[in-house]
């Protein structure tokens, strides 16, 4: 059951920092949760991930999802003024690991909030 539980709101805390009352359920993401298989613990407490994160990582490393670029439909932003900023993150973050054409292509995915509202 904790696999599909979030936190609604609570302190954030990462690299260090903490931001107080973060409402983790803004963040809209979804979850992935693979099939429980014998043998792999449900759950790790922090102590023991901090204590040795290599070796929990790599416990948990082949229920990776994977997806490539031709897998994303559309790229939803809130406004045309947060377009151009995104653009640049998307070809800093991915243009060492995607083909210069398939950056440009999720480039031609994106859509604003507003011309959802306004369009359909």
């Amino acid at each position: 059951m904790f696999r599909y539980m979030k936190n609604y709101e609570g302190d954030l805390i990462r690299n260090g920092v903490t931001k107080k009352n973060y409402r983790f359920s803004d963040e809209r993401e979804w979850r992935y949760v693979p099939i429980h298989e014998d043998g792999h613990q449900p759950l790790i407490n922090t102590e023991t991930y901090n204590a040795d994160k290599e070796s929990c990582n790599a416990e948990l490393s082949h229920l990776r999802l994977s997806f490539d670029p031709n897998d994303i439909s559309y790229i939803i932003v809130n406004s045309d003024s947060e377009i151009s900023d995104f653009i640049r993150i998307l070809q800093d973050a991915k243009a060492k690991k995607y083909s210069y054409e398939d950056v440009n292509r999720l480039t031609t995915r994106i859509i604003t909030i507003e011309q959802i509202l306004a369009d359909f």
